[in-house]
């Protein structure tokens, strides 16, 4: 049986010891067969740094390695004909990174590659220590050198929120890549790996003559598991996981590998950059094997927690109306330091994936994005429902007692008091003249209190009514929201009266459909109690409640 290793990135390692292990080397042969310039974005914690190590062991000939491997059958590759490796990763000690300090740590990382082969290169410049590094080891082994460089972008990344820092660095990194043109008749192979394409780097010239893997569909698959993959790296560790999670009534007896699979599937699915395949996040996968629990893995690294902090507030609510936009090929890929936008920075950084790629002759390919997986969706929700409550200055706690006291008296007015209190406490940002802005604001409302399930949109028999909240009590209340944005009717400015007149005609609505509709039907046999709301809004949160019988 394979043993499975969180975090472990050395290839020999993985393949001595017998680690789970996704066989990628037809990949790598068909890029060696494709040219000898490449760059490819993925995720962190996405298999980049294995890919590279698997090349530098490639290149070093270490024929053991791959014998049980794709590229290891049929003489596809010669072994016997060898190349002087430097590995480069920029990922090192991001924390301590201060102004000028990636120089320094630049300078200290090309000098041990230099010493560690016998040679002493002395320059001003990391971009000149690497461009004479590369000339001597050439000149050294009358060979071309294999030159992988990984988490190019790390230094820049780390410090999305001290401009300062960036700049400098990204200075820094524009006079290392600027050498690599120079370099084209002394490397074998170049390979760069990193997480965001960030503009300064393509438009400068520096990496533009590099082949750009990223949304190559033949490439797609290079990182992550696909089904396949799964189903035999982890063959028997699916019945173990099963038992387990039977044992603790997190799974029914009854249940099979089949369901535990769809399961697994539902969690950390979902990640493709062509719109069709789709491969499984590799770091989740593999933690959720080693622990048996369904939980998030990926979403809770630090990286991850900055992103979202960084970028999803922008437009807290576009996640759950799933209003994500359509990007073309040149955004999706591209991002500019000084104006970052977030849906193709969540693209990049992998909380974002493209759900379909449409194209017409006269059009530029388009790319729809989506959540791929429940583990996204579930730290958007908690990072809305933080964002939301925070942003009203309230407690979830505080709120629901008030809350729940007003639905089981049907106190109207507090209802609608607290509605509109709530909606007109957000930014004049996050407020659009929409049902489903509005609809999702009440969603994230209840789902922020404890001991509250809010169901959105739930499937009927009849049709399916906008919100059904269920207390711990068994009490439902089910809420159909009715909307009228600002300029639908004659007069732009309404008095507090007739925007009262308004918001009941809307709640009424409501209602009626509630009842016509028979959007209580499924709710019978459970519920203690059945609460219908018929809420009607009007222009910026004016909100009115109405209950029916």
């Amino acid at each position: 049986m394979s043993k499975i290793t969180i975090g472990e990135q050395n290839f020999s390692e993985i393949i001595s010891e017998n680690y789970v292990y996704a066989d990628k080397t037809e990949f790598i042969y068909n890029i060696l067969n494709l040219g000898k310039s490449f760059f490819l974005s993925r995720p962190m914690r996405f298999g980049k740094t294995l890919l590279l190590n698997t090349f530098k062991e490639l290149f070093s000939g270490r024929k053991e390695l791959f014998e049980k491997l794709w590229i290891g059958q049929n003489n596809r590759y010669n072994f016997e004909e060898t190349f002087p490796v430097v590995n480069l990763s920029l990922s090192m000690a991001p924390a301590e990174y201060s102004l000028n300090a990636l120089t320094r740590d630049l300078q200290l990382e090309l000098d041990g590659i230099a010493r560690s082969h016998n040679l002493s290169i002395v320059e001003a410049t990391p971009g000149r220590m690497l461009f004479n590094l590369i000339k001597a080891l050439k000149n050294k082994y009358s060979k071309n050198v294999v030159l992988l460089i990984d988490e190019y972008d790390a230094p820049v990344s780390y410090y999305i929120n001290k401009l300062d820092i960036a700049e400098a660095n990204q200075e820094t990194l524009s006079g290392l890549y600027s050498k690599l043109k120079f370099l084209t008749d002394d490397l074998r192979f170049l390979f760069v790996t990193g997480v965001t394409s960030y503009s300064f780097i393509w438009h400068s010239g520096a990496l533009n003559h590099l082949n750009n893997l990223t949304l190559n569909p033949q490439y797609s698959d290079i990182c992550g598991f696909t089904y396949k993959e799964m189903d035999a790296c982890f063959k028997e560790f699916f019945p173990v996981t099963l038992k387990i999670l039977q044992d603790d009534n997190i799974m029914s007896k009854d249940d099979t590998v089949a369901d535990l699979r769809q399961i697994i599937l539902d969690w950390y699915d979902g990640y493709s950059w062509n719109g069709k395949s789709k491969v499984l996040n590799p770091y989740s996968l593999l933690n959720f094997f080693s622990q048996s629990q369904l939980t998030n893995y990926w979403t809770e690294l630090e990286p991850s927690k900055k992103f979202i902090n960084a970028f999803v507030f922008q437009d807290p609510l576009a996640f759950h109306r799933g209003s994500l936009p359509s990007l073309r090929g040149d955004t999706i890929k591209m991002t500019e330091m000084d104006s970052l936008e977030p849906a193709p920075v969540l693209f990049q950084t992998g909380f974002l994936t493209v759900g379909k790629v449409t194209s017409s002759i006269n059009k530029p390919l388009e790319y729809r994005l989506k959540v791929p997986n429940k583990e996204l969706k579930s730290k958007f929700n908690s990072a809305f429902t933080s964002f939301l409550f925070k942003t009203i200055k309230k407690e979830p706690e505080t709120e629901q007692i008030i809350f729940q006291e007003a639905i089981l008296s049907e106190d109207a007015a507090t209802i609608s008091n607290l509605i509109t209190a709530n909606f007109n406490r957000l930014p004049a940002q996050h407020h659009f003249p929409s049902e489903s802005r509005y609809h999702g604001l009440l969603f994230f409302y209840f789902l922020g209190m404890p001991n509250v399930e809010t169901l959105c949109e739930p499937a009927g028999a009849e049709g399916t009514p906008d919100l059904v909240v269920k207390f711990s009590d068994l009490t439902y209340v089910i809420i159909e929201l009715k909307y009228l944005k600002n300029g639908e009717i004659n007069d732009a400015k309404q008095t507090k009266n007739e925007i009262k007149i308004i918001t009941e005609r809307l709640a009424r609505k409501g209602l009626k459909a509630i009842e016509t509709l028979n959007y209580a039907a499924p709710y019978l046999i459970d519920a203690k109690k059945i609460v219908k709301m018929g809420l009607g809004v009007y222009g910026r949160g004016h909100s009115q409640a109405l209950f029916g019988d």
